[in-house]
């Protein structure tokens, strides 16, 4: 019985419902050097350093942002080359679950009677969140946005 027990309350605490954690913004944007739609979880300097490197390629130099790796991990979306304006992406949050993170990831693009710039963009977001050996699952929501 008592083994029961126990196992229904580690059951119970294994289910326990997932939980947001925080999320801050490092740098989002347009425009970058990273011309393929992938997305990253980045644990460690030489990771960060080599993204970092292909993401400011086409710029002028731009220092590397300082990352605690021993506390934090980065989080990277790139929505790859646009043939115009218009484009956005979002790491919209991050989930918590027992054996996973999940990161929730919008993507908006123009609708047909939006009017948009006539140039290409690399659409991209980066964010900082709290350091976890756990997988990273990226859920992908694309967006219409409509306008007129």
């Amino acid at each position: 019985m008592r083994l029961l027990i126990l196992l229904i309350a580690a059951l119970l605490v294994s289910c326990a419902a997932p939980q947001e954690i925080p999320v801050e913004r490092m740098l989002q944007g347009s425009s970058s050097g990273h011309d393929h739609k992938r997305s990253y979880a980045v644990r460690d300097m030489a990771q960060w350093q080599a993204l970092w490197e292909e993401h400011t390629r086409r710029m002028n130099p731009v220092l590397l942002p300082e990352v605690d790796f021993s506390q934090e991990m980065v989080l990277a979306a790139f929505l790859g080359n646009q043939l115009t304006g218009g484009y956005t992406v979002e790491i919209a949050g991050v989930t918590v679950h027992a054996d996973h993170l999940e990161a929730r990831v919008a993507e908006r693009m123009p609708g047909r009677e939006c009017m948009v710039t006539q140039a290409e963009s690399q659409p991209f977001d980066i964010v900082r969140i709290p350091l976890s050996a756990k997988e990273v699952r990226f859920v992908v929501e694309e967006q219409v946005r409509e306008c007129g």
